[in-house]
């Protein structure tokens, strides 16, 4: 059962990376440039939405319009999945949850964990643990 939630999290992980490639190779850019940059800026607007769309100098509605165009996701749904997938680096660490959580600008570790839950179907905890024993995920 552990190693099938493990191929799962890895197939959610491919997905995740091919979208993005496949926005990147289109040749016909969004206003929101490529994936690599938009990563960069969701990094500096903490994964906050409001702060993602005026750093890209367009509106929120413009923002979630061209996420949903380029990515087939909302744009807060696309960050939350980018702060888990960044957040992982860190618990491979063995860092405490509750800084993870706080590194990645969470009001506090439950709410850390139950977004992980939701993204990955792991708890930090549980993702640690199989890491350990299935070996390095594709992005740590």
């Amino acid at each position: 059962m552990e190693r099938t939630k493990w191929l799962e999290f890895t197939e959610l992980w491919l997905q995740v990376q091919q979208r993005a490639c496949e926005h990147d190779n289109r040749g016909q850019l969004s206003r929101l440039g490529l994936t690599i940059e938009l990563k960069e800026l969701s990094r500096t607007a903490h994964y906050r939405v409001a702060s993602l769309a005026r750093l890209c100098g367009v509106c929120e509605r413009t923002l979630e319009r061209e996420m949903k165009a380029a990515y087939h996701t909302t744009a807060c749904s696309w960050l939350r999945t980018l702060q888990v997938f960044d957040s992982i680096a860190l618990i491979c660490e063995a860092r405490p949850i509750k800084q993870v959580a706080g590194q990645m600008y969470f009001d506090d570790a439950a709410h850390f964990s139950r977004v992980f839950k939701r993204v990955t179907h792991y708890t930090p905890k549980d993702f640690r643990r199989d890491w350990m024993r299935n070996g390095q995920p594709p992005l740590c």
